[in-house]
């Protein structure tokens, strides 16, 4: 049998090493390419939740205006209803571009646009 010499244990050493050294290079590569994909969701996530938010506010202006503008009879209340209900649109195709990955989401999108048509206020023959 034939001895290792202390030269063939240092390369046999050295090339343990660089093995070593390219496997946990490799897997710092794809831990931070998982990583920036998951920032990249984060991120998605914080801009579906701001535009459901910005059609909560936009339909709650609408909401309020129209319920003073049925508990009162005052115009204003009308016109207010009038301007703030052309936010609403606007926010949910926002919030329907950024869900459009997502086919339940879009659904969901769908029934609220419609439900929102139905919610005007009726127009005074005069």
């Amino acid at each position: 049998m034939e001895k290792i010499t202390n030269r063939g244990k240092a390369k046999l050493a050295f090339a343990a090493a660089m093995l070593l050294f390219l496997l946990s290079g490799m897997a710092a590569y794809m831990a931070t390419v998982r990583l920036v994909e998951s920032e990249k969701w984060v991120v998605h996530t914080h801009e579906v939740q701001s535009a459901i938010g910005d059609v909560a506010l936009a339909i709650a202006k609408a909401g309020r205006a129209r319920g003073n503008y049925f508990t009162t009879g005052n115009d204003d209340f009308r016109l207010e209803f009038e301007e703030s209900s052309v936010q609403v649109s606007p926010a949910i195709k926002k919030l329907r571009g950024l869900t459009v990955d997502n086919s339940k989401e879009q659904e969901y999108g769908a029934e609220l646009e419609q439900v929102i048509a139905a919610r005007t206020i009726p127009r005074r023959s005069e």
